[in-house]
């Protein structure tokens, strides 16, 4: 097999150090816009361990192969050369070394992340004694709420709460119709619990998010599988934890509301 010197080679590609003349792809599309060509091999440096044709080719011997034999991911398509009419061989070179490059590149960012998400993952998490509970979704503004905040001296807090001592429980549903304001006045944001008294044993039944100074609630939702509930009227008291609102700390003490009617039906 002998390459056929061309005066119309458009392109330059560089084997054993030296700058060869040949075809691009696009140069053959161009000479042959039917497609009547055909890639009939493939060239490349030679192996001594394969017994292809050799050409050659700048002064070096390259191994001609069948076209399409050699991995397109490990070699790449240079340039190329006419041997027959409208026939033609490609010269491949490997990326070998690049795609090496690649990998390693890849690992180490794989490594550095993964170092990353092992330090990260490593730092001991710490939990509050007392974490700020999220506000309740069904708080709303109280609209004829004309006190203004109380303030008080080191740091201290000042709670006025409005509530109904009845307490409506809706089996069916789990609804709990109530009432409760903490208003402007206040200066501390609170959380409520509805606690059901039977027999001298205490069940908490029902809890609020956090309600913030200025809002109100009207309704709670039944905590299922504390206790089983028949239709009837039941003793209960309401317990009010109270946080900082700037903090976030809770009160070291809570307000507690006796004398609640809890009304099942």
């Amino acid at each position: 097999m002998k390459i056929i010197a061309k005066n119309d080679y458009d392109t330059t590609i560089k084997i054993n150090d030296r700058d060869v003349r040949c075809y691009s792809k696009k140069k053959i599309k161009e000479l042959s816009p039917d497609g009547n060509y055909k890639i009939i091999g493939e060239t490349f440096e030679k192996n001594k361990k394969r017994k292809e044709d050799i050409i050659k080719l700048a002064n070096k011997e390259l191994v001609v192969s069948k076209y399409g034999e050699n991995s397109k991911v490990i070699y790449k398509r240079k340039g190329y050369f006419e041997v027959e009419e409208n026939e033609y061989i490609v010269y491949i070179k490997s990326r070998l070394a690049f795609l090496l490059i690649l990998f390693f590149i890849l690992l180490a960012i794989v490594i550095f992340i993964y170092t990353g998400i092992k330090i990260y993952t490593s730092i001991p998490s710490v939990v509050p004694d007392y974490p700020l509970p999220p506000e309740d979704e069904q708080s709303t503004v109280i609209e004829d709420d004309n006190t203004k905040k109380t303030t008080s001296k080191d740091g201290g807090g000042s709670v006025r709460v409005r509530l109904s001592n009845i307490a409506k429980v809706d089996l069916n549903t789990g609804n709990i119709e109530m009432a409760y304001q903490n208003p402007s006045q206040s200066n501390q944001d609170s959380v409520i619990t509805l606690v059901l008294i039977s027999e001298d044993n205490e069940y908490i039944i029902a809890r609020s998010g956090l309600i913030k100074s200025g809002k109100q609630i009207t309704n709670l939702k039944l905590i299922n599988n504390v206790v089983k509930l028949s239709e009837g009227v039941y003793r209960g008291k309401y317990i009010i934890d109270h946080y900082n609102p700037t903090t976030g700390e809770k009160a070291l003490t809570n307000s507690n509301f006796s004398n609640v009617e809890i009304q099942v039906k």
